[in-house]
């Protein structure tokens, strides 16, 4: 995590490749407090065990945070992503920096493009 420019570095993604996710001030806070008291090589996220996330080891865990808050049909990380994405652009929040993030969330932008987020439908600026 690189706290000076606020983007969470992630080493290996779901794809294999790394990427820089740029963290709102929220974010940042959340991280800055996960990160106090850790060494430079430890890992941030871990399962309950200490041991590191897997590829699937998220998918009953979200299951089943969704059972007991009672989320009918349960979500996925993904779609999560989708409304993150959405409740920012409804906010009016500038998107256009980001389109390497929502590149995969919204195939109307790619990733070699910016657009902004107007009255729920992407135009060109």
């Amino acid at each position: 995590m690189n706290l000076s420019t606020a983007h969470l570095y992630i080493a290996e993604s779901k794809s294999g490749r790394s990427r820089h996710v740029p963290l709102n001030p929220e974010g940042l806070k959340h991280f800055k407090d996960l990160v106090t008291g850790k060494a430079g090589d430890e890992l941030v996220l871990t399962r309950e065990d200490g041991k590191p996330w897997g590829h699937n080891h998220h998918v009953r865990a979200l299951q089943a945070t969704c059972k007991v808050a009672k989320v009918k049909p349960a979500v996925s990380f993904h779609e999560l992503r989708h409304t993150y994405a959405s409740h920012l652009a409804n906010a009016g929040v500038d998107l256009s920096p980001y389109p390497n993030c929502l590149a995969t969330l919204i195939p109307a932008l790619p990733a070699s493009t910016t657009r902004t987020w107007r009255t729920k439908r992407w135009r060109r600026p």
